[in-house]
């Protein structure tokens, strides 16, 4: 199960926000990621390192890159669009997308931004499921 998946990344493995969701999307719907592709997600957690954009969100979309892209960015109609849509639908639903407002208002010393990243990939999955870009289960 995907919730299963973000608490062995987060919480076992101690991969921050943006390598959790990347690598859990990964392992539930595409055949996994490899470290390196992990490694490319670092950098974007807490917020870029300094509290901006939320890492929750980059993973997301960069799971959205590695669903959609089997080129590059320019050869991939609607990609813009797509993740366009998806930052909108997750501020919607989240009420920011910023990592600042995001940690004081669901970070929790005992399980860090956990709830953070539980809830952004319930959104992901939503999001994916009602663009019928994965099966709905």
């Amino acid at each position: 199960m995907l919730e299963d998946r973000l608490r062995e990344y987060y919480v076992d493995k101690d991969y921050n926000c943006s390598e959790t969701v990347f690598l859990a999307f990964s392992d539930e719907y595409l055949n996994g990621a490899s470290q390196k592709e992990a490694a490319l997600m670092a950098g974007f957690g807490l917020g870029m390192g300094c509290k901006r954009t939320c890492g929750a969100l980059t993973g997301g979309i960069a799971f959205l890159g590695k669903l959609l892209v089997k080129d590059r960015a320019h050869t991939t109609p609607d990609l813009s669009r797509i993740c366009c849509e998806f930052v909108e639908f997750y501020t919607e639903k989240l009420g920011s997308d910023q990592c600042d407002v995001l940690r004081e208002k669901h970070r929790t010393d005992k399980e860090r931004c956990f709830h953070t990243v539980v809830l952004s990939a319930q959104i992901l999955d939503e999001f994916l499921r009602n663009k019928g870009l994965i099966k709905n289960s």
